[in-house]
């Protein structure tokens, strides 16, 4: 008797899961584009720091003269996701960066830093100082990669 309960609890288990799998995935989001990107992240700033309707506008044109500078080098940073070998397949290792590879980072990372860093200035001549002491703590909580 046990074991036809068994059997049937494996039968439950299998037709559940074909089920769950054969469900069609959710279709996809497209990719927001530049200017909604934007306004997500003004709006977001504007929600988080309370600012007001006059900091709101002037929010948007900063970042809008900024999405361009500040935007991510896609393509360029190699994160390991799973893949390549799995575990007991070998030893292999990515070949060392050459001088001039990591003068060229170096040099990204330079010129990113210093947009940053215009940037704040000009965040703080539009927040009060209560406001922009908020964003460089929640900057120094959550530092860009």
């Amino acid at each position: 008797m046990k074991f036809k309960r068994i059997i049937l609890a494996c039968v439950a288990m299998f037709a559940i899961g074909t089920t769950v799998t054969a469900q069609p995935d959710q279709p996809r989001r497209e990719k927001p584009d530049k200017e909604e990107m934007i306004q997500h992240r003004t709006e977001r700033m504007v929600k988080k720091y309370g600012l007001n309707e006059a900091q709101q506008k002037k929010l948007l044109a900063l970042n809008t003269q900024y999405a361009e500078k500040m935007k991510p080098m896609r393509g360029r940073h190699h994160r390991h996701h799973g893949h390549g070998p799995k575990p007991g397949e070998g030893d292999v290792r990515r070949p060392e960066m050459t001088q001039e590879q990591r003068d060229k980072m170096e040099q990204h990372r330079q010129q990113r830093q210093a947009v940053m860093e215009a940037y704040d200035k000009e965040l703080q001549g539009i927040m009060t100082a209560e406001q922009f002491e908020k964003y460089k703590a929640d900057a120094k909580r959550h530092p860009k990669k």
